[in-house]
């Protein structure tokens, strides 16, 4: 199966959550905390953040001098934090500020075509300002440096933005000569938004150093935009290209089922969350999947029919968080074979970053690039 490791817990250990509520950053609550932890966490231990003070001696002794040496090459040259479908910018804002908080500086450039209220650049602004400009951290560095951050907005849509341009990067140069100095981060980067950021990173593939993306709202994926048609029409044999948009939008239409509310009919899910203290989602996080559910019920019993007639033991939910997960990896096949296929790739695959408790989007789709 596919496995789980939420990375969150080291980082709240660390001085997240302390780091969060003195720098007055609105995370959206305790689930997506623990979210944006668990990714960050993520980038640690693929060596795109440095260490946490906590464990940097410990990483030093059991090392090998030598491997120390390679980690310490790579960290170095990660300099920008890219978030696709950014929002309100607070993925990207944690992850800069934890590489600020070691290298002293870092750019943070956020992708979203759409405005939105409190956003990073508020935060970075205060803590410039020196208002709120260190974390009450008690470690030997604080968790983050917000104002060592030097942020940039993208108000594009995927579909149309040129990173290169936007980014102000130089491609004369040749892909073995390019430093790979942009970790790529995305928190619930909803429906055909992880296909077409996938997309756009294209031209900047040889400046990537890693890539972590979570996918979102697969209800409203769409077969013109979808990267992985080559893989889905491998795994249903359908080589002839005979598996197209009918095939896939009843795929999606299923995967609709695996984040289906649990909650009863009368009741909405953000109504539910507000009773039991937590606020209701943001970003994205599967809304759409939800809302084509709650605007046709009867989804639930037609997906349990085809259960019931073929047999199935899993539940309609869990053949929903399939197809889910055959999308996602159609997405990997792709970040494999076309957007890092030139790249010495060390490892790109997919696992759950949080448990389904936190979110039932948590799906990471994850690639390091030497």
């Amino acid at each position: 199966g596919i496995p789980t490791e939420d990375l969150s817990q080291s980082e709240f250990d660390a001085g997240l959550q302390l780091s969060i509520s003195a720098q007055k950053i609105k995370s959206g609550g305790q689930r997506h905390l623990r979210q944006i932890g668990s990714i960050v966490g993520h980038l640690r231990a693929m060596d795109l953040l440095p260490p946490l003070p906590l464990r940097q001696k410990q990483q030093q002794h059991d090392a090998k001098e030598e491997d120390n040496k390679c980690n310490d090459i790579q960290r170095q040259q990660v300099d920008t934090i890219l978030e696709m479908g950014a929002g309100r910018g607070m993925t990207g804002l944690v992850a800069a500020g934890a590489l600020a908080a070691s290298s002293g500086s870092a750019k943070l450039i956020l992708v979203e075509r759409s405005g939105t209220r409190g956003k990073a650049e508020t935060t970075i602004r205060r803590a410039i300002d020196g208002r709120s400009g260190h974390d009450n951290n008690v470690d030997e560095r604080p968790y983050m440096n917000l104002a060592g951050l030097n942020m940039c907005r993208i108000k594009c849509d995927l579909a149309h933005v040129h990173l290169p341009t936007a980014m102000d990067i130089d491609n004369k140069g040749s892909s073995e000569e390019s430093v790979k100095n942009v970790a790529v981060v995305a928190k619930h980067l909803c429906g055909a938004g992880t296909d077409l950021a996938l997309k756009s990173l294209q031209p900047i593939s040889h400046h990537i150093a890693g890539c972590v993306m979570a996918t979102c709202c697969h209800g409203v994926c769409n077969w013109n935009d979808y990267v992985g048609r080559d893989y889905l029409g491998r795994v249903f044999n359908h080589a002839d290209g005979s598996f197209g948009r009918n095939e896939f939008d009843t795929l999606k239409y299923w995967g609709g089922m695996g984040s289906a509310p649990t909650v009863p009919e009368h009741m909405p899910s953000n109504v539910q969350k507000q009773q039991q203290g937590e606020k209701p989602e943001e970003e994205g996080e599967d809304k759409h999947d939800k809302k084509l559910v709650y605007e046709d019920r009867r989804t639930e019993d037609r997906i349990s029919d085809v259960v019931r007639d073929l047999g199935l033991a899993c539940g309609s939910k869990a053949l929903g968080r399939a197809c889910q997960r055959l999308i996602d990896y159609g997405r990997v096949e792709y970040m494999k074979n076309v957007l890092f296929k030139d790249a010495n790739v060390d490892g790109t695959r997919m696992q759950h970053y949080v448990n389904p408790d936190v979110t039932p989007q948590n799906a990471l789709l994850m690639s390091k690039c030497r």
